[in-house]
């Protein structure tokens, strides 16, 4: 049993966010229909919390559950949802990059991160591997790295594990430079599947998705994060034009869609049609963001950077426990651990990610907690 104070910083966090929208949307006179679905979107994210601090304090392992209910609950959505025929097809890279991937993801986490590590350690690896290099053949290069990530960290975690009473006499010097040693190796790989994708390793699906998303001019690795995220580009720029003060809920400019589209046929990529920038309820886009951090900052205004800003530092504190502790749920820590940092920097805070987001935040506090009360405990173990 655990108790996690930090979930009622997180809490009033989003409390002041919320204020903070409110007021910007009285300023800038944001329409009615808009500001109701900001606020009330962060209104229901503070029920997540609520409830999933509750959920995670009474028990560490209702997380493996949470993450196996999750895995489900994509399945049941998507197929509750309005796509078009043949979009769960399963040969269907968009199925595999929103559906199917999530699913057999979380399972897996669910199933390998067990009690007693009923699996060991080289079975996982390669399970995670093999689907790995399935998922870049389906053109899902972020499900391919996070389950690359699995594979490593299956193998790599008994090495080292730790007991928690010498966490505290870490060489932090030496984490850093492992951690920018994973960094290289991550580069190298991103640089690998560049040159493996281009020259149809993993199917001509994966060559068109590649192309269409890679941004001429630049290193591979920085060239997919550009290519896949140019609306920070755009965002930046929304962002230098009114850098403290937001521009309300559910912001929409069409000068901001226009440069959108201009920027990603400048680097060669495809452009956007006319019916994927535009909103459907009133025909105005919306201002591009596709980032936690980001995305606050034109909506709130500075405040909203910062609040982003204050959970990623908050995030790179706990990653120092996470990664040096040997734990079943260490495994799925490290795939919170991942999605938040990516994230806070290049997804979106949707419908979904409020309630994901919500629950990953109160599941890390529980977590470090209650690795930080056994490395108080001598020969205590989480």
């Amino acid at each position: 049993r655990t108790y996690f104070p930090i979930h009622k910083k997180f809490i009033l966090g989003f409390v002041i966010l919320l204020l903070v929208q409110i007021m910007t949307d009285l300023y800038v006179g944001t329409a009615p229909e808009d500001y109701t679905r900001g606020w009330f979107h962060l209104g229901l994210t503070i029920v997540y919390l609520l409830i999933l601090a509750n959920l995670f304090s009474k028990s560490i392992w209702s997380i493996r559950y949470y993450t196996l209910g999750l895995a489900f609950g994509v399945l049941l959505s998507y197929f509750q949802s309005q796509y078009v025929e043949g979009d769960f097809d399963l040969l269907s890279p968009i199925a595999w990059k929103f559906l199917y991937g999530p699913f057999v993801s979380g399972v897996l986490l669910f199933v390998f991160s067990a009690p007693g590590r009923r699996f060991g350690s080289v079975l996982p690896a390669v399970v995670f591997f093999v689907f790995a290099v399935f998922l870049f053949s389906m053109a899902s290069r972020g499900g391919g790295a996070n389950a690359l990530i699995a594979a490593f960290w299956c193998l790599w975690a008994p090495l080292r594990a730790r007991p928690p009473e010498l966490l505290q006499r870490s060489d932090w010097l030496l984490d850093i430079g492992k951690a920018l040693a994973i960094f290289g190796l991550v580069w190298i790989a991103l640089s690998l599947y560049d040159v493996a994708v281009l020259d149809g390793l993993f199917g001509q699906q994966a060559l068109e998705n590649y192309v269409s998303k890679k941004a001429e001019g630049y290193p591979a690795p920085i060239s997919m994060f550009i290519g896949g995220r140019t609306e920070f580009l755009v965002s930046t720029q929304a962002i230098a034009d009114s850098p403290f003060i937001g521009y309300g809920s559910w912001p929409k400019s069409w000068d901001y869609a226009i440069l959108f589209e201009n920027i990603r046929t400048e680097m060669g990529m495809s452009a956007y049609t006319v019916e994927q920038l535009v909103i459907l309820n009133d025909g105005i886009p919306l201002i591009p963001t596709h980032s936690h951090l980001f995305g606050a900052w034109v909506q709130e205004g500075i405040i909203g950077a910062l609040f982003w800003l204050s959970i990623f530092f908050y995030l790179v504190k706990c990653s120092f426990t996470i990664v040096r502790v040997d734990h079943p749920l260490s495994l799925i820590m490290i795939g919170i651990l991942i999605n938040l940092f990516f994230g806070i920097f290049f997804s979106p805070f949707a419908a979904t990610g409020r309630l994901t987001d919500a629950a990953s935040l109160c599941a890390i506090a529980a977590f470090v907690n209650l690795v930080d009360k056994a490395g108080r405990r001598p020969g205590g173990a989480p």
